[in-house]
């Protein structure tokens, strides 16, 4: 296996079948990997744009709302498992955009918690319904964008598939390293400690 076909099938998800085509470009993943990044790409710009670096989750009805945005995903894939109906381009996508935007939703909040613990007091990623729906407006249009099948919609996309796949990766390296840091310290910590008691209990 070369290195283009390993990137191919084992982290863009590519196959002819399952790509999606904007003006005569197909994406570099497949439409459902696509869906998913340009989704979490999109809610990531969402809360740099807007300054919501708030590290607490929304409120329980707005988290509701938003988790329910990941059922289609759900849904779609196991309809497909049960042989319910063929496969959709069209669907994976959206139903991937869907699902990225609302794990950004719960990912991003934990980053900001673990990498950022003083951002407690800013504004969480969605506030209330206004700000719910219109995002929802923003995720369809990105959508929709695809229609206009130029070349122009094709990089600007695929810039945010790119961009979404980069800060996922991003952000849970840098959480995992840093919780491993503070654990390591947390234990050295701790063992100096000890050894200090010991040392004083022998004089």
């Amino acid at each position: 296996m070369t290195a283009r076909e390993f990137f191919t099938v084992w982290i863009f998800h590519w196959s002819p079948v399952k790509a999606i085509y904007i003006g005569g470009h197909s994406l570099l993943w497949d439409a459902r990997c696509a869906g998913i990044y340009a989704g979490f790409g999109t809610t990531v710009a969402w809360a740099l744009l807007g300054r919501r670096f708030g590290s607490r989750l929304p409120s329980i009805p707005l988290l509701l709302a938003i988790t329910a945005m990941s059922l289609p995903f759900a849904l779609d894939i196991l309809s497909l498992s049960l042989k319910m109906r063929g496969p959709s381009n069209e669907i994976r996508f959206l139903t991937g955009i869907l699902f990225g935007a609302a794990f950004c939703c719960y990912i991003f909040p934990s980053s900001v918690a673990v990498l950022f613990p003083d951002c407690t007091t800013e504004p969480p990623i969605i506030d209330s319904i206004g700000e719910y729906g219109f995002f929802l407006l923003i995720l369809v249009a990105v959508y929709l964008a695809k229609e206009l099948n130029d070349a122009a919609v094709f990089y600007s996309i695929n810039a945010v598939t790119i961009f979404g796949f980069c800060a996922l990766i991003s952000m849970l390296s840098a959480s995992i390293f840093v919780s491993a840091l503070r654990v390591y310290t947390s234990l050295l910590r701790a063992i100096q400690q000890r050894s200090r008691a010991l040392r004083v209990r022998r004089e």
